[in-house]
């Protein structure tokens, strides 16, 4: 059984929504736990042993289509602090629209996870500083830049 990609949306914005709802500013320090303790789990089933941060990137891209959670991710280093992180194919696009409209807390899943395996396996703090929507070919896309820095 898979489940819908309209159930997945349902769920994501009821749960993202609640906590907007409920705890206001503090509904955002949900995804950045969710994304350490969703990597804790995924390393259980993915090596990232030898690999440089950009491959076990990669790594979890190819993860994230072979799940159905996003159809294309691409990875491209500009400078070497910066990172571009794009997406085509969102499966959560009505959530995170909807979300987004509403004030609401954005799971941003997959970045999340990205950020926990950088810091665990690296000691690479991401700071996402530049976020774009948009829908090419009808097709729900995100746009990431994050800035990312050596911890100590």
């Amino acid at each position: 059984m898979v489940v819908s990609r309209e159930f997945f949306n349902l769920v994501t914005y009821g749960v993202f929504q609640a906590l907007a709802e409920l705890y206001g500013k503090e509904g955002w320090r949900v995804p950045p736990a969710f994304g350490e303790i969703a990597f804790r789990e995924l390393k259980k089933r993915i090596k990232f042993d030898g690999l440089k941060p950009i491959k076990a990137l990669n790594k979890l891209a190819r993860y994230f289509e072979k799940v159905g959670y996003i159809e294309k991710i691409g990875f491209e280093q500009i400078g070497e602090n910066e990172l571009i992180y794009r997406m085509e194919g969102v499966s959560i696009d009505w959530a995170v629209s909807k979300l987004k409209e509403e004030g609401g807390v954005l799971p941003h899943y997959s970045t999340y996870i990205y950020t926990a395996a950088l810091k665990e396996l690296f000691g690479i703090e991401a700071e996402m500083i530049d976020l774009e929507f948009s829908v090419v070919e009808g097709k729900f896309c995100a746009t990431e830049k994050w800035i990312l820095k050596k911890k100590g």
